[in-house]
């Protein structure tokens, strides 16, 4: 789900990282035994933070991003690991850093490189439509004003 977030995040659309890091973030909820909104509240609120600092890596180098999301990954494992030790679901401090979030940052990170090196990052407005590219206009025209 780190990567899916981090994807849409380098696709520099705003409002579709976010959208992308609560939908994501709410599967994983849904899929795990762990309190529903978890999360789904980090990756909103981790992807509207990358978003807004990772402006100018939409077409940067696949090792620039990497690390981004290297350190996006460490960051939301640990505070989701140290979440879950505060709720009462990891046993120690140990095992919630060591047990839990840097293996599975490690894992992210590994499992990242094969998208950030096949260049696979999505093209903002770009969408289903029968056109096929990019949209520009409105739908309908925009009423103008009658000069006297």
């Amino acid at each position: 789900m780190i990567i899916l977030v981090c994807l849409s995040v380098f696709s520099g659309d705003p409002t579709r990282a976010v959208v992308c890091g609560f939908c994501s973030g709410l599967f994983y909820d849904l899929s795990a035994a762990v309190p529903v909104g978890v999360m789904s509240l980090l990756l909103t609120v981790g992807s509207f933070a990358l978003v807004h600092s990772a402006v100018g890596q939409t077409g940067g180098t696949p090792s620039a991003r990497g690390v981004t999301v290297g350190a996006f990954a460490l960051v939301i494992n640990v505070i989701y690991s140290i979440i879950l030790l505060f709720m009462g679901l990891e046993t120690s401090f140990v095992v919630a850093i060591f047990g839990h979030a840097l293996p599975s940052s490690i894992l992210t990170g590994l499992v990242a490189i094969q998208f950030l090196m096949s260049g696979v990052v999505p093209q903002s407005g770009y969408g289903f439509s029968a056109r096929g590219g990019r949209q520009t206009g409105m739908r309908f025209k925009p009423k103008t004003r009658k000069l006297k």
